[in-house]
């Protein structure tokens, strides 16, 4: 504020805002971790981070954050990005991936 004389609130107006959207998916807790290692294979080559779950960042700097629960037999998914749209998109196709892989195992 002292370098540009701006209000405060017309600095946070500058920021850039993201939507979150949360899902959950359900899993035998016998199978996370199964489902959980083919899902890092599915999305080899991307950019990647296997710390608390698994994080996918993707070029228009959205992520969507999938880890599995310590306490219940769920995944819990965690999808970020500059639209609404595209965080519920991306907790969408990421809830029928782990379907779709847990109906393989």
């Amino acid at each position: 504020m002292a370098n540009t004389g701006k209000k405060l609130s017309e600095l946070i107006a500058e920021q850039p805002q993201y939507f979150i959207e949360k899902g959950i998916v359900e899993c035998p807790k016998d199978k996370k971790e199964e489902v959980l290692q083919r899902l890092v294979k599915k999305v080899k080559g991307t950019n990647v981070s296997t710390i608390d779950g698994v994080k996918i960042w993707f070029e228009d700097k959205s992520a969507i954050l999938v880890r599995p629960s310590g306490t219940e037999a769920v995944y819990r998914l965690y999808a970020e990005a500059k639209s609404q749209q595209k965080a519920l998109k991306l907790v969408e196709d990421y809830s029928l991936m782990l379907k779709e892989l847990l109906a393989d195992t």
